[in-house]
């Protein structure tokens, strides 16, 4: 599904990421964890086109991607959300998402603004189609409500929705679960785990170790820009370099979550 080979990046004289590669299985989880700058973030803004490497290449379902700007990344099936809740105070729940299917529309701008001809037909299919999605992250209720009036974990919930709006194959979430307490990131989990079994790729940033431990299907561990180990979530929570040269005292913590 999804391949980054040999990605450098630098900002100055920092090396933010240095020849990092990782293949990524369609219909997986895969997550990506290491500590606050090991590149986690930039390796994400990468593979979505919001920062152009140095050097390496980004393949998607065997494509080269690397030069392709953002919104062509997103009709190829490619979407992603931010670590920072970023949703339109001005609009409610469903409006939120009626924004993420932009780049599957296909009516004359005019027609739709006015609400006539193909224009109003496409606009029901948009927010039928919302709904529907809404109903499959558990927010059908919500839908007419001020986005504002939400939980935190609601509105991570509204993002992931209007991520999904635009059809992807490949679902980006960078930390998810930052924020959340215990019953909604055990609420995302299943989430996510529904979103796999219905086919969905999804890449995960977090740093909530159980979370990752539990719900993953391989792991790519990042330190200092450079890739420390990738495998699947047994192997890389009893990897000595990772205990060792990253986890730390977390190591127990990744022992429990098993």
């Amino acid at each position: 599904m999804l391949e980054v080979k040999n990605i450098s990046v630098r900002f100055g004289g920092l090396m933010a990421l240095k020849e990092a590669s990782f293949q990524v299985r369609p219909g997986s989880i895969h997550a990506l964890i290491g500590p606050n700058g090991a590149g986690k973030t930039t390796i994400f803004n990468v593979i979505s086109g919001v920062q152009r490497p140095d050097a390496g290449h980004i393949l998607f379902g065997g494509i080269d991607i690397t030069g392709l700007p953002l919104h062509q990344r997103a009709s190829c099936g490619m979407a992603r959300t931010f670590q920072n809740i970023r949703l339109f105070a001005g609009m409610n729940v469903i409006e939120n998402v009626m924004c993420g299917m932009h780049p599957a529309l296909g009516a004359n701008p005019l027609l739709s603004i006015l609400g006539i001809g193909k224009g109003r037909a496409e606009e029901r299919r948009c927010h039928q189609r919302c709904l529907e999605i809404l109903t499959q992250v558990g927010l059908a209720d919500l839908a007419y409500s001020p986005v504002t009036a939400l939980s935190y974990g609601h509105q991570r919930r509204v993002e992931i929705a209007r991520a999904l709006a635009s059809g992807p194959t490949l679902l980006l979430l960078d930390e998810p679960a930052a924020g959340m307490n215990p019953t909604e990131t055990r609420d995302l989990a299943r989430l996510l785990i529904a979103l796999r079994q219905r086919g969905l790729t999804v890449v995960v940033v977090e740093h909530d170790l159980h979370f990752v431990m539990k719900l993953s299907d391989r792991i790519t561990v990042l330190n200092f820009g450079e890739v420390l180990a990738d495998g699947a979530p047994l192997a890389v929570r009893n990897d000595p370099r990772v205990i060792d040269a990253y986890l730390g005292s977390s190591a127990a913590s990744m022992r429990e979550s098993a």
